[in-house]
């Protein structure tokens, strides 16, 4: 699939989602977290408004049924939006990130691409920091 599009069913209208939203925001994140530096953390906050705009037409298309995915690309495309939505939103950070976190665990499980066993190791390893 190289078009992500809906037609939104209010006004009829094709929306086309960049196939590069979700892996554009994992690494504008990933380079977030990797930089000590206060400055580009400051510049990181714009692109990260950016992208977090880009997520709102698809979330709310997602919750009225006007763009359907099979589940697992549904439980990663919510789980990278909620992520983006951790970086710009500071009320519930810590909940937010462990949404994205049970999100993205649905989508590998009932995509069968790691065993629990192999999930677990990967939780683990956060956990400890590596």
């Amino acid at each position: 699939m190289n078009v992500l599009s809906y037609r939104d069913t209010v006004v009829g209208l094709t929306h086309t989602i960049p196939k590069e939203l979700l892996q554009d925001t994992i690494n504008e994140i990933e380079n977030y977290l990797e930089r000590p530096n206060v400055i580009p953390k400051i510049q990181n906050r714009q692109r990260f408004l950016k992208l977090f705009s880009l997520f709102s037409d698809p979330i709310v298309a997602l919750q009225d049924n006007d763009w359907n995915l099979p589940h697992a690309a549904e439980r990663i495309f919510y789980s990278v939006y909620n992520l983006i939505r951790s970086m710009v939103e500071t009320d519930l950070k810590v909940f937010t990130i462990s949404v994205s976190i049970n999100q993205a665990i649905d989508a590998i499980q009932s995509s069968e691409l790691l065993t629990d066993d192999q999930i677990k190791q990967i939780l683990e390893e956060a956990r400890n920091g590596r």
